[in-house]
């Protein structure tokens, strides 16, 4: 929480398989455009904890979901995964451009339950003048 939710949300580990949580730590140098290097002991402990708590240990949908459906071509990027794609397709990208939300990766802007991976329908709330 601390490492990575310094710079956007902390993503629950369930949004990713094991593999992809373990390429991004052995890019950390390059994270989508910025510097997230850690020291090396923090990055074993943030390993060890990815990698037992991935998509593959998890059976809620958005973890199912997103691990049969990662692009090849990016698998690291959430946002890339026909999962994300295909729930999100409806939405401007006016939504994600407008200040309030940020980003198509600040899922807790919109998803009161994001922290905890679940992402039900119920918990979705796009910001009042976002739309």
């Amino acid at each position: 929480q601390r490492e990575c939710g310094a710079c956007h949300m902390a993503y629950p580990p369930s949004l990713l398989p094991a593999a992809a949580w373990s390429a991004l730590l052995d890019h950390t140098g390059q994270h989508f455009g910025g510097d997230a290097k850690v020291a090396p002991e923090v990055a074993a402990r943030l390993r060890g904890w990815l990698m037992a708590n991935a998509a593959e240990h998890w059976d809620t949908q958005a973890a199912v979901r997103i691990r049969g459906s990662m692009n090849p071509a990016e698998p690291e990027r959430i946002t890339a995964s026909g999962f994300w794609r295909r729930m999100h397709r409806d939405i401007p990208a006016a939504v994600f451009a407008n200040p309030l939300v940020d980003g198509r990766g600040n899922c807790d802007r919109c998803h009161a339950d994001a922290a905890s991976g679940r992402f039900s329908p119920q918990g979705i709330e796009i910001p009042d003048g976002a739309r």
